[in-house]
């Protein structure tokens, strides 16, 4: 797998992506402005993030860029770096692929290539830690790989929606980790002058002490997933649009969005 390369996408406007966790990789600009009618065009950044206008049509697309931001309510010229998907998205989605299509040696190779990159000490065995080796516990490697990958990046949900492995959420209770900044003598501190530490980078992990709890503190505290929630509703605004479009059949309609 390369570690130094570009990832192109098309976005709507001007964005950034940047693989993040290779940090070799090059910043890519992607542009496609249909509403302006230009079509695609490739833009690129240097190491100093500084944008690269390499000939007379990126030129004038820049510059419309530019314009139309200026024009924009609440907008200013600027050039920001939007991480649209990172490289380790792009190679555990061919993890996937590869091993759903027979490849198991490919995708194991990449799992592999994924937890090295991430620190983790290969064994005497050379494997990182993987132990799977049949479809089905690749599988499980790979969604377990991409909840580690992915934390905190919006993936689980649908991840587990796709693979209509919702209902491992169903009945199930969420626990976070509270943190409470301590002082020498145990105390806790005052959150104003944890804050102002923590502003500083004055505090570690050792000056906190931590306690699992179940979360959220009021409310519904057992998850429910039914087996709608594999299909959401027709917003009524659409259907209202035509008398022809049927509501879902999981919220109230007489559609069966499966086709079966």
């Amino acid at each position: 797998m390369p570690r130094s390369c570009c990832f192109f996408a098309p976005v709507h406007f001007g964005v950034a992506i940047q693989t993040e966790r290779f940090k070799e990789n090059e910043l890519c600009l992607v542009s496609q402005v249909q509403k302006m009618s230009l079509g695609k065009s490739y833009f690129r950044f240097n190491e100093s993030t500084t944008l690269v206008v390499e000939n007379t049509e990126q030129k004038a697309i820049a510059s419309q860029l530019t314009s139309m931001f200026e024009k924009s309510a609440g907008w200013e010229p600027q050039i920001l770096d939007y991480i649209i998907m990172r490289f380790a998205e792009v190679m555990l989605n061919y993890a996937e692929t590869a091993n759903e299509t027979g490849k198991s040696d490919v995708a194991l190779s990449i799992l592999k290539e994924i937890r090295k990159r991430a620190g983790i000490e290969a064994g005497d065995d050379g494997k990182y830690g993987i132990t799977a080796t049949a479809r089905e516990e690749i599988r499980e490697a790979i969604l377990s790989e991409r909840n580690i990958e992915f934390c905190f990046e919006g993936h689980s949900f649908w991840d587990l929606r796709r693979l209509r492995m919702l209902d491992r959420l169903d009945g199930k209770t969420k626990h976070g980790v509270e943190s409470i900044a301590l002082n020498p003598d145990g105390t806790e501190m005052p959150i104003s002058e944890a804050k102002t530490k923590a502003g500083s980078n004055t505090l570690t992990e050792k000056d906190f002490k931590y306690s699992i709890l179940q979360i959220p503190f009021t409310g519904v505290k057992v998850s429910s997933v039914p087996e709608k929630y594999y299909f959401f509703p027709i917003k009524q605004s659409v259907i209202d649009l035509n008398s022809k479009i049927e509501q879902n059949s999981n919220w109230g309609g007489p559609f069966n969005p499966t086709l079966e």
